[in-house]
């Protein structure tokens, strides 16, 4: 099915026809075991965004060629050793800490000499229930393995617990460590994993019981001991937003912290450095401490947007602190609040194991801070920077399906969804939708009541409470749809945002750990609210809604994303995810019974896409089980009922069209694409019929009118695409008014990003191949 079946027979070149040294990864293959996702790393001498890009050679007869490096890891009982050649870090098997200890190659000698060495024992530390927990106190748990190991980089995956000195256990770290050939500096990708007791003192059910009390954290971070000069000669720069950086002398004691976007405070030796704060003068998250000797910078992405945050340089200790939640802010207080409170909602979710990752990366060097680029290095990976696929190979490869890329002769349809996505780009940044949990998300719908026919409120707002609050996954996500137009555009906003929104559902509205049975406390709490794997509803709360079924978890944006970006974390959430489906999620708590044909339709997609990505065999049986029940359950008129009885094996309720619309065509389409039963062809295409010539669900299936025109060459399904098409142009809002501008239909609500945009960019390639077609024909002598 795929062209390289072997992906050491691949070369990669410029524009001029040089070889470039890069590294390869399979992220997924055919069902032929030829590639069907390449990741690559390589190092690149363009600037983002210019020259004439790179250039993949493959075939029998080509053979990768093998780059000399100075990048190499060795192993021992006690530790790994990464040398990158001018750098040497020590990661510790007995003890989880930050590094054992770094060294650079400060004379170019070749070897790291005890007087080189930068730090030493660097710890990350949690404070909780009044104590010090510490990651390197936990010898039992603690795992490291090399999960990559090639001539450019080498990817290092550590895990384990916060330990106090009594040895008591809480919470989670996982850790993964990037190291580059010849570089000096190491990227770190962090997240935290809750395993306390959040309280929930909202849900009627919990009232009574006797429950733990709320455990926050009350700080969170990393500690790296330094070495700073006799001479007290020390200089330290602060990257700014908008300015260059901001650079003074250090004194004995600096923090800088980030209380709010907008709120920020440098302090040094206890006097106030920046009593202004406006947008000329925010910082940018990094800082850069050096003297003549060595000088260590340190990037955290994201920072403001995901305050609180804080650095600090404490010469009389020896430290250099990143606090990733400040003791100064106040506890992490995870609890679920009245918010999730609201019609049709009962606050039955809870923070059960509860993520947050931040990235960030270390510079350790030799010398000033000019003379070491470091501001630079410092600031530039504030940005991630990626290998883009050319759109037009991605289309003709099917690996995101017939994917056409955006085209001048498209322009109309193209500035609806570039329009459309602006309107959802455009609420977080004007309402400010930031801090740590909520980054990355955005709140559901611009209203004056509860939708419910119940409260009134006195002015338009978002007004989150109740379901109607933090979005979350809805459907396959707003992310899906940025990522999708990503891959047909390579512009890179929409990569931007549809990372962080990816990175937001994987972290925070995602269950890690299963507090309720870890705790034992499944005498009191379900444990179906607990389920690692499964996601929130949308709620005041990002937590607070329901879990216990997959109606509202989807796997298909956080897919797309790793295979856009390579990022180990999404597969490892993922595959939490699968975990989950394959208990078959379907009923709710207080209706086992009764499964909402939405909650299988997420749990058949989400099979699939996971037996695509694993080949693991269990996937397919339990989407082959799945997809006879909606066999068997399809009406004459081509339509499903909204709930599948699992006691009786029957279906019941309404003919809900947006259950249909946003979950079903999707899920029957990727079955079908994966196995090419007829059975499964007919029901979809019945069901496509049924929908598409609908008011709404009409223009919200243009994806499967697409697939069905393809798979069957009717121009019926051409012409519903065109009408469909239309309706969505005739209904984009266009006015002056931020809060409208850009959407379609008039309703202020996300659901119209999070549909739009994952199903119109399908529609182009059936357009493309319905006009291939009739170019043909009319070189045939056809035509009238």
């Amino acid at each position: 099915m795929g062209e390289v079946q072997d992906f050491k027979s691949v070369r990669i070149s410029n524009s001029y026809g040089e070889d470039i040294p890069f590294q390869s990864r399979v992220l997924a293959y055919w069902p032929d075991r030829s590639v069907r996702w390449l990741g690559v790393h390589l190092e690149s001498t363009l600037p983002p965004g210019q020259g004439a890009g790179y250039f993949v050679d493959y075939g029998p007869n080509i053979r990768g060629l093998d780059f000399a490096s100075s990048l190499k890891v060795t192993e021992n009982d006690q530790a790994i050793i990464v040398n990158t050649g001018s750098l040497e870090a020590v990661l510790s098997k007995r003890s989880f800490y930050l590094f054992d200890r770094v060294s650079v190659d400060r004379n170019a000698n070749g070897t790291f000499e005890s007087s080189e060495e930068m730090t030493s024992k660097a710890q990350f530390t949690l404070s909780f229930h009044g104590k010090e927990f510490r990651t390197d106190l936990d010898s039992k748990t603690y795992k490291i393995e090399v999960e990559e190991k090639g001539s450019q980089r080498v990817v290092i995956k550590a895990s384990g617990w916060y330990q106090s000195e009594d040895g008591k256990r809480e919470n989670q770290a996982i850790v993964r460590y990037y190291f580059y050939q010849g570089k000096n500096y190491v990227k770190l990708s962090h997240t935290l994993i809750y395993t306390a007791y959040p309280a929930n003192e909202q849900f009627a059910a919990y009232k009574l019981a006797r429950l733990p009390e709320n455990e926050p954290i009350e700080a969170f971070g990393l500690r790296i001991p330094y070495q700073f000069s006799e001479k007290r000669d020390e200089q330290v720069f602060l990257g700014l937003s908008q300015r260059n950086p901001f650079g003074m002398a250090l004194g004995d004691k600096l923090e800088l912290y980030q209380q709010d976007y907008d709120i920020a405070t440098l302090r040094r030796d206890g006097g106030l450095i920046n009593p202004e704060n406006n947008p000329e003068n925010a910082y940018a998250g990094w800082f850069s401490l050096s003297n003549e000797e060595q000088g260590i910078a340190v990037s955290l992405r994201y920072f403001r947007e995901n305050f609180p945050k804080a650095f600090k340089v404490d010469r009389t200790k020896g430290m250099v602190q990143v606090d990733l939640w400040p003791q100064e802010a106040g506890p992490l207080d995870l609890s679920t609040t009245e918010k999730a409170v609201g019609p049709d909602a009962y606050g039955r979710g809870s923070a059960f194991g509860l993520a947050k990752t931040h990235d960030l990366l270390i510079y350790f060097h030799k010398g000033k801070a000019a003379e070491a680029n470091a501001l630079n290095v410092a600031g530039s990976f504030m940005k991630p920077l990626i290998i883009r696929s050319n759109p037009y190979w991605m289309d003709a490869t099917g690996a995101l399906g017939r994917l056409f890329p955006s085209d001048p002769k498209y322009a109309t349809a193209e500035r609806i969804l570039d329009r459309l996505f602006d309107w959802a780009d455009r609420q977080p940044k004007n309402f400010k939708w930031y801090g740590m949990l909520n980054f990355g998300d955005t709140l559901t719908w611009w209203r004056n009541d509860d939708g419910e026919g119940g409260t009134k409120y006195t002015e338009l707002g978002w007004h989150p409470t109740g379901r109607w609050g933090w979005y979350n996954c809805e459907g396959v996500g707003v992310h899906t749809g940025a990522l999708l137009q990503f891959a047909r555009t390579g512009i890179w906003k929409y990569f931007e945002v549809g990372e962080s929104m990816a990175k937001h559902i994987m972290d925070v509205d995602t269950i890690h750990y299963d507090t309720v049975k870890e705790r034992n406390l499944r005498n009191m709490i379900n444990e179906r609210y607990s389920q690692v794997g499964s996601m929130h509803r949308h709620n005041g709360d990002h937590w607070g809604d329901r879990s216990d079924e997959a109606s509202h978890t989807s796997v298909v944006g956080i897919l797309l994303y790793y295979y856009l970006s390579g990022n180990e974390r999404a597969l490892d959430v993922a595959k939490e995810v699968g975990e989950f489906f394959l208990k078959e999620p379907f009923g709710y708590v207080d209706r086992p019974d009764l499964a909402p044909n939405r909650a299988m339709a997420n749990t058949l997609w989400g099979d699939v896409l996971l037996y695509q990505a694993t080949w693991e065999e269990r996937y397919k049986a339990a989407a082959d089980k799945i997809v006879k029940i909606f066999l068997k359950g399809q009406q004459p008129d081509g339509s499903f009922l909204e709930n599948y009885n699992l006691l009786t094996k029957t279906w019941s309720g309404e003919k809900h069209e947006l259950y249909m619309s946003g979950y079903a065509v999707g899920a029957l389409m990727s079955y079908h694409e994966l196995t090419q039963d007829e059975e499964v062809k007919e029901t979809l295409l019945k069901l496509v019929r049924y929908l598409a010539p609908t008011e709404y669900s009409g223009p919200a299936i243009l994806h499967g009118i697409a697939y069905a025109y393809l798979i069957t060459r009717d121009p019926f399904f051409i012409f519903m695409a065109e009408t469909n098409l239309n309706k969505i142009l005739m209904n984009q809002q266009l006015s002056s008014d931020p809060l409208v501008d850009g959407l379609i239909y008039p309703k202020q609500i996300y659901h119209r990003p999070m549909t739009f945009l994952s199903t119109v960019p399908y529609v182009f390639g059936a357009l493309e191949e319905h006009f291939s077609q009739q170019e043909q024909h009319q070189g045939k002598g056809g035509g009238r």
